[in-house]
């Protein structure tokens, strides 16, 4: 069904009645969301903005393609569902801006702020006056100053023009006009270089200018530039405790942390060659020369609300738990949950994102594709080194055994809740059936207890002479067979009492379990149920079944539509307007066909829409991560936020499409130069080579969240040019045969 082209197409797209837009505290977190009306930037088509903002401009060194390639880049930013609007965070950034920008009352109509759900510390402005700030930044900054010169150097860029005049000067690049002419391609990236570290240079400035007239201390200017230099480390380095992961019943070695780390090695001096800013060294002494023996009229770290900062900062940090997880960084996720229970101990959202990390260890371990998201120790700096270190060594049977402790304590803790028992209920199955795990080995005694009896045995019992008596006893020789196989077993077991302290006494971690529960043959029956629903399958695999349809209802998620030039280049206006199409035939009502659709598209929303355009970014950040988890049968870790979107619609099944319609010629071969030795060959070898050819291909597959898997899938490679009854006629085909699936 080509579902590995269709793990690329979500890679290639999607890198990016329960109301979504409750409001968010650390003690009932379970996402940041949108809120109140969508901003006009957010409902106003890409094609409209760049072709008014065209007839508008009065800089004559300005094409119409700037335009189009900024407006269509940054609207697929803001309509992929994870900007933030109208909530706590934006709210609070838009209060500082306000504050920070009084000196300059005549950005207040011009600008707008948003904050976008990411790991990665950033902020960035657009000649269009939007500022977007990221997750990750404001869980790194220390203080509200801070945050105001970040806001001071970014709309520095706006005033100063500096994305239309680095647009302009990378076309001067290009074309090798100017001071590019004649020189290579060493020598234009050098001087690109420059001429954006110049860029941040006058940012700078200018966002001094802009920062003394606030009453902010001075001096967390410089501290701005150290959290931004150390910002790819987590948001603290505190040293990991050994005692993290244990519970009542199991203990973890401190064999297995080592008492060391892997250091911190930025400097702030690091080379700058390739990079578009200066390094931290050199932007701090401009900034010293700048404001010289100037001193700011305040003192102040706070200004509106070092309460509200602390919230948001918070409310950051939940958020970016949920996004690595997502990510698949689960060690990484480990160890912000660890960080942040220090402050928020016993938190529902913590605990669940620990089993979560946990959980999807054990599966990538089990599946033997661990490297997918684990990282390499000697690739982590700082505190956190030890607990990668630590799981990157520890045996599979550890693991598993650690996560479904985990899994079993908190579901125990949680006794009510349903998500913490899913959880649970896959990873004891994990156990049984996925692991390969050798369970009969589980003890049913504390491991104190057992090697409190091996000593016990050990003094009262000479194992040696025992074996001499069966020897000279009258027994059968089968009789001396076993019993001296359970001499033997003894006499190890005494002798691995100290491998038992190290190596085996994850072993004993379920004794509790296999004393008072029975996990041993509940393993057992889980194991042997799974055997026989996979036989179960195989026969039904024979034939459809006739029955009810399987797809009642869809949702449509937000079609794709890619439109290639000739040269490969994307044509912006006709993929926007062959997505509108394509996206109209969807949500098309075909009468023959007992199938109800309904269509979530990120071009049809209205400023009340705001309940929509959180479930498109939950639903994007779902199936992203569902694409990568590929063969691996798991739940999502974001599978408890979709469930409030299903919900919302209805249904369980969502479909996910995209179409790609290409504008090709032929690439020179051999028969072509051959030709040549046929002059009247010449002229049908050079039409073949000129003459356009048009295919599309069409890839759709339907996803059904309650199970976390891909239930349909679909790939149309298609030689013909995307007339809209060809396309019509492909998505029918579509719908049809998700209509013939029967349960």
């Amino acid at each position: 069904m080509g579902i590995r082209k269709i793990f690329v197409l979500c890679i290639m797209v999607w890198l990016n009645a329960t109301s979504l837009t409750i409001s968010q505290t650390t003690e009932n977190f379970s996402g940041l969301y949108a809120s109140g009306k969508i901003p006009k930037d957010f409902t106003t088509k890409s094609y409209d903005k760049s072709e008014q903002d065209y007839l508008e401009n009065e800089d004559k060194d300005l094409d119409k393609d700037f335009f189009l390639s900024t407006r269509y880049y940054i609207d697929e930013l803001l309509l992929s569902g994870n900007i933030l609007f109208n909530e706590k965070l934006s709210k609070y950034l838009n209060r500082v801006a306000s504050y920070t920008l009084r000196a300059e009352s005549s950005l207040k109509d011009e600008l707008r702020f948003y904050v976008l759900k990411s790991t990665t510390a950033n902020a960035f402005s657009t000649d269009q006056g939007i500022i977007v700030f990221t997750t990750e930044l404001l869980a790194q900054l220390e203080n509200e100053a801070q945050l105001a010169y970040i806001i001071a150097h970014e709309v520095s860029h706006y005033i100063e023009h500096h994305v239309k005049e680095s647009y302009v000067e990378r076309q001067t690049l290009e074309k090798g006009k100017g001071k590019y002419y004649k020189m290579d391609h060493e020598s234009k990236v050098a001087a690109l270089s420059v001429y954006n570290k110049s860029s941040e240079f006058e940012a700078d400035e200018k966002g001094v200018d802009i920062y003394m007239n606030t009453e902010y201390d001075v001096d967390e200017i410089y501290t701005s530039f150290e959290m931004l230099l150390y910002s790819y480390l987590p948001f603290e380095d505190f040293k990991f405790e050994s005692t993290f992961l244990n519970s009542s019943q199991l203990i973890i070695p401190d064999s297995y942390f080592i008492d060391t780390l892997n250091k911190v090695s930025k400097e702030f001096n690091y080379d700058d060659l390739n990079s578009s800013h200066p390094n931290i060294e050199k932007r701090m002494n401009n900034v010293i020369m700048k404001v010289g023996t100037d001193k700011s009229k305040g003192n102040k770290k706070f200004v509106i609300s070092e309460k509200e900062f602390r919230e948001v900062q918070n409310l950051a940090r939940f958020e970016n738990v949920s996004i690595t997880l997502s990510q698949r960084e689960y060690g990484k996720a480990i160890y912000l949950s660890y960080l942040l229970q220090k402050e928020f101990p016993n938190n529902r959202f913590l605990d669940l994102s620990l089993v979560k990390s946990l959980y999807g260890l054990a599966k990538y371990k089990n599946a033997n594709r661990f490297s997918e998201v684990s990282e390499k120790p000697q690739d982590i700096e700082g505190e956190s080194y030890v607990l990668h270190l630590f799981l990157s060594d520890i045996s599979k049977d550890f693991l598993n055994v650690l996560a479904y402790r985990f899994a079993y304590d908190m579901a125990e803790k949680y006794m009510n809740d349903s998500v913490f028992k899913a959880y649970e209920k896959d990873m004891k199955k994990e156990l049984a059936v996925r692991s390969k795990f050798d369970f009969t080995k589980l003890k049913d005694k504390a491991k104190e207890n057992y090697l409190k009896e091996l000593k016990e045995v050990a003094l009262d019992f000479d194992i040696e002479d025992s074996l001499l008596k069966i020897e000279e006893s009258d027994m059968s020789k089968y009789q001396k067979i076993r019993r001296k196989k359970e001499l033997n077993a003894l006499r190890d077991d005494l002798n691995s009492s100290d491998k038992v302290e190290n190596d085996d006494f994850y072993l004993y971690a379920l004794h509790d379990l296999v004393r008072d529960k029975n996990l041993i043959d509940e393993l057992e029956n889980i194991k042997k149920e799974h055997e026989e629903s996979q036989q179960q399958v195989e026969t039904s695999k024979e034939g459809n079944k006739e029955g009810e349809n399987v797809f009642k209802k869809i949702v449509i998620v937000d079609p794709i539509f890619e439109q290639f030039k000739v040269n490969r280049k994307k044509d912006l206006i006709k993929s926007e307007r062959k997505k509108e199409e394509m996206s109209a035939l969807y949500d098309k009502v075909y009468p023959k066909l007992n199938m109800k659709t309904e269509l979530l598209d990120s071009k049809m929303l209205t400023p009340n829409s705001v309940d929509e355009y959180n479930a498109l970014g939950i639903m994007l950040r779902w199936v992203k991560e569902l694409m990568k988890h590929q063969d691996i049968e798991m739940i999502c870790s974001s599978n408890d936020r979709v469930a409030n979107v299903k919900k919302m619609y209805g249904t369980e099944h969502f479909l996910f499409t995209g179409a790609f319609a290409i504008k090709q010629r032929n690439e020179a071969k051999a028969v072509h130069f051959y030709s040549i030795l046929f002059p009247y060959l010449i002229p049908i070898a050079v039409a073949d080579l000129l003459i356009t050819h048009n295919n599309f291909e069409l890839i759709t597959f339907v996803a059904n969240v309650d199970k976390d898997e891909i239930v349909f899938a679909n790939v149309a490679d298609v030689k013909l040019k995307l007339h809209s009854r060809v396309l019509q006629a492909y998505i029918y085909d579509v719908m049809y045969q998700l209509n013939q699936v029967k349960k």
